[in-house]
């Protein structure tokens, strides 16, 4: 009898034991697991607009296609451009002109012609004032009468003038523009020239170039529509710059921080990889999530995780899915 409650009290100690036991590793083991999240993959994109309007000439790429950077993805109509482009340069060459003339002076030729006017003035000058002296003691003497001298003294002093304009149109000659006409010429050839730069600058924005090396991600117009500026024709995906964002609530962050690495299975690829925390940021106040305990309502605030792998994968294509596995608290 006393062997009996003997063994039914190690029966029941063993029991207890192993319950024990069990309830204990089934807690570590629930302790330990960790927390599945579910993140996308995201990549740097590049929107190639056209900062002129006009109608596609031609696109030269498709989507899936890799591209280099300065390769040609389209062509813009160019007649109009071009056009401008001749008349600036017609306005510069003739500023350029302009410059040039008042920079080298007046030609010889001009001061020539100048100097022929001023002795041919000067030779009128001298017989009007020879004829108004004679005329002068004539009068004296009262052989001449006043309306008839008032009339020599009037060519007189058209002589007089007309020498003093012809000297004066010679000194001008041979001085050449002034200082202010040259910088007025020279500030013209400037204005000209920019102009050309500008117009130069807007025809080389007919031919839209990939800016790096990447992948035509979409394609938004084709042959002969119309865009406007600033509307993408494609859009390129840079394969070298991806990373993968998790939306966290803020009760969750405590299990990782900047640095951690982290391990996360890319569905799309079927591999796991291991993805190092970049930035943690908080979400716009419309993504916050909002739940539920005994005093009332409250808000807790959303995060935006950033994550790159350690080691690039080529495979890896944005709006892939990838499962991060959170380290317990």
């Amino acid at each position: 009898m006393r062997l009996k409650q003997n063994r039914r009290f190690f029966l029941l100690t063993a029991g207890f034991i192993i319950l024990v036991g069990s309830v204990a590793t089934f807690a570590l083991v629930q302790r330990a697991e960790p927390l599945l999240r579910t993140g996308s993959v995201e990549a740097r994109e590049i929107d190639i607009a056209s900062k002129i309007p006009g109608r596609i000439r031609r696109v030269t790429v498709r989507e899936g296609q890799t591209v280099r950077a300065g390769d040609i993805l389209f062509e813009l109509s160019d007649r109009e451009m071009k056009a401008k482009v001749a008349q600036a340069q017609g306005a510069t060459d003739a500023a350029r002109a302009q410059w040039e003339m008042s920079r080298n002076g007046t030609r010889p030729e001009q001061i020539e012609m100048a100097d022929r006017g001023y002795r041919a003035a000067q030779s009128q000058f001298e017989l009007a004032e020879n004829t108004y002296r004679r005329m002068a003691a004539l009068r004296a003497d009262s052989l001449l009468s006043e309306q008839e001298f008032d009339g020599v003294r009037q060519k007189y002093n058209a002589a007089r003038a007309a020498m003093d304009a012809a000297a004066a149109q010679l000194r001008m000659a041979q001085k050449g523009a002034r200082t202010e006409e040259r910088a007025m010429a020279r500030g013209q050839f400037d204005r000209a020239s920019q102009t050309l730069v500008e117009a130069e600058s807007y025809l080389e924005e007919t031919t839209g170039r990939a800016p790096i090396d990447g992948i035509v991600s979409k394609r938004y117009a084709d042959t002969g529509e119309l865009v406007s500026t600033g509307y993408p024709v494609l859009t390129i995906m840079d394969p070298n710059d991806m990373w993968a964002e998790l939306n966290l609530p803020e009760t969750e962050l405590r299990r990782i921080r900047v640095g951690d690495i982290l391990p996360g299975t890319v569905n799309g690829i079927g591999k796991k990889l291991s993805f190092r925390v970049e930035n943690i940021a908080a979400m716009a106040d419309f993504a916050n999530w909002r739940a539920q305990n005994d005093r009332g309502s409250y808000e807790v605030r959303s995060f935006s995780v950033t994550l790159r792998t350690i080691h690039p994968e080529r495979d890896m294509r944005p709006g892939m899915t990838v499962v991060f596995e959170l380290p317990s608290e």
